[in-house]
């Protein structure tokens, strides 16, 4: 940062490339939130299906009906999480670009909105620091 308080362009690019970084975190975890959710839903279909055979013949029958069924939601569940993660990869890709052309068009901007970033985030630091000091 300069005397005028003016971001430069690295700091302004480095902020966008983090922010980038970030989209793509958010990216992953919500993926891995998907694909946690599918893992739980095919557990507890198990659990069921087995109670279901211990019942006897009849309960069997009407378990591979309802285990039919359930491989279909499991895997349109897990369909729906690889269509929407491949939705957040392809946003969070979008962002990125849509970043670094922002940076590149508005480097003064970039720099000025990355330097106030910058200044919040040590502000909150400092403030979580002192707080866990006392």
């Amino acid at each position: 940062m300069d005397d005028t308080g003016t971001k430069t362009l690295e700091e302004i690019a480095q902020e966008a490339r983090a922010a980038g970084r970030d989209a793509a975190r958010a990216a992953q975890g919500l993926a891995q939130e998907a694909r946690a959710i599918a893992g739980e839903t095919a557990d507890d279909l198990r659990s069921h299906a087995a109670d279901a055979k211990a019942t006897g013949q009849q309960a069997i029958d009407t378990a591979r009906g309802v285990a039919g069924d359930a491989k279909d939601v499991a895997r349109d569940a897990a369909r729906n999480a690889n269509a929407r993660l491949d939705r957040i990869k392809e946003q969070a890709g979008e962002l990125k670009v849509r970043g670094e052309r922002y940076v590149a068009e508005q480097p003064l901007r970039s720099t000025l909105y990355a330097m106030a970033s910058g200044a919040a985030l040590a502000a909150m630091l400092m403030s979580f620091m002192r707080g866990r000091r006392d």
